[in-house]
């Protein structure tokens, strides 16, 4: 109004003139109108009409070059789609971007493309004189209106850019007459819901595209987040609003984190980037996180519909019969969307009512059938539901109920061959699930809680998000038990009070807590949480003996992974007598696939692999695919330990094959570094130490810390084949310090054995020898055969070069050594040994049986790289001292030799060892 009246001041004109008479004036003084007047009414139809009236845009369009291109063919391409509406939510861009494409499509339509704007039209029956209006006709005559409208289109070729059709869905029959009465006119039309006319074609609009949680973790730079639509728009708004705005690596993670919580809607960001001008980018997020109210501007130039998210959710909101209010409010329990069957189980949704409200566009249906909610609308549909608080107590506790039926349901399926579908499933729902969860804990719903721990459980061991589960636990079992911090260490006189369901209840979340600690690593806590556990469901009767069988198994990896060999083994008898009892064969051939682990690492070659074949067995039946894997992972140890490096190979790529739709990290992780140990074997250091890396990796990610320290050793060794001494030191003493804290002795032997190494390479004899006995008493301790022969082989390695009178005790070592990888069919330690016997050979004179020798262990395949560069240095040396005939003669046996029997007859001509 003030600037009007500086207009008309200037003009001459007395101030209660129309604005009409402000535009005469203006155009009878030669100056050029306003580029969003209306050219003045003619008295009939006009037929001098600009080629188009679009609205100027005073800000540059970005992005949406995907969707540009796919309906201007269908403008363009598509000579049966006449009738295009975009479909959205308010606030979504269907406005803009019609408008983009229109003026991109306009030489396609010689009479003109031309911008109706609808949003002051409050009834159907002002739909003709704005479109009247816009085409500059002046109806006049007996004629109606809309025949005068029709018969002016009758021969035009033009674009008509209907805008903001959703409140005039009882109009919509004048566009079908368009497409009747003038054949070469195009209708693009945006809404917030369908127009439901039998000619409609239906494009829906999408927010911007933002960075999704995948693209943030798996190492894109901030600046390359950038690039996505979403971070564009809201990085032009703020400079707009605050020219000096600049954007830290911080600033970026905000402003994505804000792109997913508006889910790219273009207004939701253009109303956020303002406050840049007194708010950082983190404060930002949280209050549109805590308060829809906060997403507002007081522009004057912003339509009152799109000044504030409330206000056109309030739009649609009041547009929506009441069934359509309820269920709306109602569905705003899900997270993450949800399926038919749950819409309809929770909130009491027909089919047809669902379908309409997807085609307000205030749900969107995927393509696998679930149906989803922008999360800004989701807020304000739960403000309507808040003002109910009865309905609202109702809703979620069939939310929950809903849930812990959906979670029993799958606790069958989740151990066999529907296992990866089973798992899918819980995935999908896992923010509904976690909800249903939290309300049961709150409600101390046991019964619910029962129902649904070990499937609820069971998703989170598999994608190793262990420090997510372990306050969900701890949570449940304090309400449970009326404890403040989960009663670690309650008395069992008091637990033997409960009702019998709790101690099942109580018993299994201590057991999964304990497995969570040893994923972490906390070994000892772990320990103390599964017998607990175990200890109080044994209280309960009836027992729940298949749980209880399956915890006994966590609390065998527990003693596994610290190294406790014999203490596992009783525990797995245990399960195993369960299983049998229960008849469930996936748990006999989990126990056999324990068993038969333990007896690998425990040096009992023959009898893992009488078990591990008997698991395979079973599971051939059973076809569980973890436990495939993880069968694969152990031969795949076994098989590097007898230098069948092809085989190892190839079982690691099955095993990957087999649990690629699982992906759980933590299996990963493992084979990943056994993929490292082969590298190392082979002199691949470039991919040993990617693998080793990456192993690493997985393990931060599933929260395993304890297990990335204890992967370090593998760093230490493949530091020290390539003689960088600081470093493989340095790693292999972080290790060793990991393994202490847990008392895995069999991982500290490992570390003190790979020290005396170091120090053996840089000609530290004293003290390799030191640290290898060290390693020694705990393997003997252990009486883990495979180790020790690996310490003997490098005492004998020490004693041959620390002192040439040493003889008698290097040959004992090498005696020890070979005695026992041949008893277990090491032939990467045999070779070793071989080649260190070699230089007693040379120093009694025996320089071609040495070359033999030496010929063996350069060209095995079972050979470790180390091995072979060993054997050729000392070849090398040998050729140089011998005639040339007699080092080929020599070479030649070499080559015709087999490794046992090579082995069997230097242990035979040799006095035997104690």
């Amino acid at each position: 109004q003030e600037f009007k009246q500086l207009l008309d001041e200037e003009l001459g004109l007395p101030p209660e003139e129309e604005t009409t008479h402000l535009y005469e004036t203006i155009r009878a003084r030669q100056l050029p109108p306003p580029k969003h007047t209306v050219p003045e009414r003619e008295k009939a139809i006009s037929t001098e009409l600009p080629n188009h009236n679009l609205p100027p845009q005073l800000t540059p369009f970005i992005g949406r070059k995907q969707e540009l291109a796919e309906i201007n063919k269908l403008l363009l391409d598509e000579p049966h789609c006449r009738l295009l509406t975009l479909v959205g939510a308010g606030g979504i861009g269907k406005t803009r971007l019609a408008i983009e494409a229109a003026a991109q499509a306009q030489d396609a339509f010689p009479n003109g493309v031309y911008f109706v704007s609808l949003a002051s039209v409050g009834q159907p029956e002002f739909i003709v004189p704005a479109l009247g209006e816009t085409l500059n006709i002046k109806f006049h005559g007996a004629q109606e209106p809309k025949a005068q409208l029709l018969n002016y289109m009758h021969h035009k070729q033009m674009l008509l850019l209907v805008d903001g059709f959703e409140h005039l869905l009882d109009g919509a029959e004048l566009l079908g007459e368009i497409l009747v009465e003038a054949p070469q006119v195009t209708l693009l039309v945006t809404s917030r819901e369908r127009l439901s006319l039998q000619e409609e074609w239906i494009y829906e609009v999408q927010g911007l595209p933002f960075p999704q949680e995948v693209e943030i973790t798996t190492g894109k730079s901030p600046a390359s987040l950038e690039n996505f639509d979403a971070v564009r728009l809201f990085l032009q708004s703020a400079r707009r609003a605050k020219a000096d705005f600049f954007v830290s690596n911080e600033d970026i993670l905000a402003i994505v984190r804000l792109c997913q919580l508006v889910d790219g809607m273009p207004l939701g960001l253009e109303l956020a980037a303002p406050w840049v001008r007194s708010m950082s980018c983190q404060e930002i997020v949280e209050e549109v996180e805590q308060n829809l109210d906060f997403l507002s501007t007081t522009l004057r130039n912003v339509p009152k519909r799109h000044r504030s998210l409330r206000a056109v959710f309030e739009q649609t909101w009041s547009r929506l019969p009441k069934a359509g209010q309820t269920v709306l409010s109602k569905l705003s329990v899900f997270y993450g969307g949800c399926s038919r069957e749950a819409a309809e189980q929770v909130t009491g949704a027909s089919l047809p009512l669902l379908s309409s409200l997807v085609e307000k566009a205030l749900l969107q249906r995927g393509s696998g059938g679930r149906y989803d909610m922008h999360e800004l609308i989701r807020q304000f549909a739960v403000e309507q539901l808040q003002g109910h608080p009865d309905i609202h107590e109702e809703v979620l506790d069939r939310h929950a109920a809903y849930y812990a039926d959906f979670l029993h349901q799958r606790n069958t399926y989740l151990f066999g061959r529907q296992r990866n579908k089973a798992l899918s499933e819980i995935a999908i729902d896992i923010d509904n699930v976690y909800a249903a969860w939290q309300r049961a804990v709150a409600q101390i719903n046991v019964e619910a809680l029962d129902r649904s721990v070990e499937s609820f459980y069971e998703h989170y061991r598999t994608k190793s998000l262990s420090h997510e589960v372990e306050p969900a636990l701890r949570q449940a079992t304090s309400a449970i038990l009326g404890s403040a911090d989960g009663n670690d260490g309650f008395e069992y006189e008091e637990a033997a009070n409960l009702p019998d369901i709790r101690k099942r209840l109580v018993g299994f979340l201590l057991a999964a807590r304990g497995d969570v600690c040893n994923k972490i690593g906390w070994l000892n806590k772990g320990q103390a949480l599964l017998e607990q556990g175990i200890r109080l469901q044994r209280l309960a009767e009836p027992r729940d003996k298949l749980r209880e069988a399956r915890t006994l198994i966590w609390l065998s990896f527990s003693f596994h992974w610290g190294g406790a060999f014999s203490k596992a083994e009783p525990i797995l008898h245990e399960a195993l007598e369960l299983f049998t009892e229960v008849q469930d064969r996936l748990g006999i051939a989990w126990c056999m696939n324990r068993l038969g682990s333990a007896a690998l690492q425990s040096g009992q070659p023959a009898e893992a692999e009488r078990l591990l074949s008997e698991s395979k067995k079973i599971n051939d039946e059973v076809g569980d695919l973890e436990l495939v894997s993880v069968n694969c992972q152990i031969l795949s140890m076994k098989a590097i330990d007898c230098g069948n490096y092809a085989l190892a190979k190839e079982l690691l790529d099955t095993a990957d094959a087999t649990n690629r739709d699982e992906n759980i990290p933590f299996d990963w992780a493992g084979r990943m570094r056994e993929r490292g140990r082969l590298f190392l074997a082979q002199g691949r250091y470039a991919q040993a130490a990617q693998a080793i890396q990456r192993s690493l990796e997985l393990f931060d990610e599933g929260g395993s810390k304890w297990f990335k320290e204890t992967t370090l050793s593998y760093l230490g060794s493949l530091y020290r084949q390539q003689d960088d001494f600081k470093k493989a030191e340095r790693f292999y003493r972080q290790s060793l310090v990991a393994a202490e804290e847990v008392n895995h002795l069999k991982l500290m032997a490992h570390n003190l054995s790979g020290l005396g190494c170091v120090y053996f390479d840089q000609g530290q004899y004293h003290q390799a020898k030191q640290y290898q006995h060290k390693a020694l008493d705990i393997f003997n301790k252990l009486e883990n055969e495979p180790e020790i022969a690996s310490v003997f082989r490098h005492l004998g390695h020490i004693s041959i070069n620390e002192d040439d009178n040493r003889q008698a005790d290097t040959s004992k070592y090498y005696q020890k050594a070979l005695r026992l990888a041949k008893k277990h069919l090491l032939a990467p330690i045999a070779l070793d040994v071989l080649v260190g016997w070699s230089y007693l050979l040379v120093r009694v004179g025996e320089k071609s049986e040495a070359v033999e020798m030496l010929t063996l262990a350069k060209q095995h395949p079972a050979s470790t790289y180390e091995t072979k560069e060993k054997s050729g240095i000392h070849l090398d040396k040998l050729a140089a001292d011998l005639p040339a005939d007699v080092y080929t003669a020599a070479q030649s046996r070499g080559q015709t030799l087999e490794l046992w029997e090579t082995t069997t007859k230097y242990l035979e001509k040799l006095p035997k060892t104690g």
